[in-house]
């Protein structure tokens, strides 16, 4: 008799075996750039990048920022007191990730205005903006980018997240079609 709470599954395939790993130091000198491989891209191709974002005030960031510069990237990190950088822990066996699990607080101390102010900065000496949207809380206030850049008169690319594309309202459609993205 089943109790509420009991889960019964009826399976006519084979089902699927999950293979065994064995887990290993990772070399943290090898550069993971699996989430930035578009920067580096524009850098192969000759543009000068810039990266903003939000970081922790632990030792992950001067990492990344490492090896960012080591591939041509200028970072301007915001660290944010009380927050560490997220990170993530992929599981892979026989090159297939299984799993990812994210470490993350979301930066409830980050202040908004302090990072419009940088990209207000580095707006000025930018040619484009690329705004990609990880679904993390640094484009919250994508409006503000947005309208920044159109009033710089500079193009706007943007790589969005999820189902709600109202709030990408003012990018390039046709820029950004044309780098396919």
């Amino acid at each position: 008799m089943s109790r509420p709470g009991d889960w019964f599954f009826r399976c006519r395939e084979r089902i699927a075996i999950l293979p065994l790993m064995q887990l290993f130091p990772k070399d943290s000198s090898v550069p993971e750039l699996e989430n930035y491989r578009s920067l580096a891209n524009a850098v192969t191709s000759g543009s000068k990048v810039k990266l903003l974002g939000l970081v922790g005030l632990d030792a992950a960031p001067a990492v990344r920022r490492r090896q960012l510069e080591e591939h041509g990237v200028s970072c301007c990190f915001q660290r944010i007191a009380g927050s560490k950088t997220i990170t993530k822990l992929r599981i892979l066996s026989r090159h297939q990730q299984l799993l990812r699990v994210d470490f993350e607080d979301h930066f409830p101390a980050w202040n908004v205005e302090i990072l419009h102010s940088v990209y207000l900065e580095q707006l000025m000496v930018l040619d484009a903006v690329i705004l990609s949207d990880f679904a993390k809380v640094i484009l919250r206030r994508i409006d503000m980018l947005i309208n920044a850049a159109r009033q710089a008169g500079k193009p706007v690319i943007i790589d969005p997240k999820g189902t709600d594309f109202e709030r990408y309202r003012g990018g390039d459609d046709d820029y950004a079609e044309s780098f396919g993205i």
